[in-house]
């Protein structure tokens, strides 16, 4: 499946796409540490004690 064709179908034009990784990573990393507060204070609220537990 080439996608310019298949956009192209749908009305969609694609004429080139350039891939920043350091900034894709620099969002991830950003991504990753809002839900990760998120989880660590909806702990805190709830009083959840966090640790790993393997068996």
């Amino acid at each position: 499946m080439k996608p310019k064709t298949k956009f192209a179908n749908h009305g969609i034009k694609c004429e080139s796409a350039k891939m920043i990784l350091t900034a894709m990573m620099a969002h991830k990393d950003k991504v990753v540490f809002k839900i990760t507060k998120g989880i660590e204070s909806l702990f805190k609220k709830n009083k959840v004690t966090k640790g790993m537990f393997w068996d």
